[in-house]
């Protein structure tokens, strides 16, 4: 999947009428970026009755720290999101930008895991 694909799918997602409440997303040996992952944060930023979210990137190198920022603000901003799981693997987010997504954790969060390995 590239960003192009990425994008479609963020734009069905914010087109989705009825309010995603759970979402399992994963992407592996891609060159999706951070456009296209920022894109996809975006849309789902619209779905404020989303109570669990994971995400797994593994083998996207072109995934880095940029992605974050909004990454971290989806998170703090769900008031309903409960349960937050996010895998990262042989991607260029930085342990920094690891630590930035764990200071989000708030006392809603019942289960909050964020695995990583291999950041680049």
């Amino acid at each position: 999947m590239s960003d192009q694909g990425l994008i479609k799918l963020s734009r069905s997602i914010y087109q989705t009428l009825s309010p995603l409440t759970h979402i399992s997303l994963g992407f592996e040996y891609t060159s999706i970026s951070d456009e296209g992952v920022i894109q996809l944060l975006h849309s789902l930023s619209f779905h404020t009755s989303l109570s669990k979210i994971l995400l797994r990137f593994s083998w996207c190198k072109r995934v880095t720290d940029k992605s974050v920022e909004f990454l971290a603000n989806l998170i703090a901003t769900h008031k309903m999101l409960k349960d937050i799981t996010i895998s990262l693997e042989y991607t260029r987010m930085t342990h920094n930008g690891v630590n930035k997504i764990r200071e989000m954790k708030a006392p809603q969060h019942t289960n909050f895991n964020i695995y990583f390995w291999h950041l680049m």
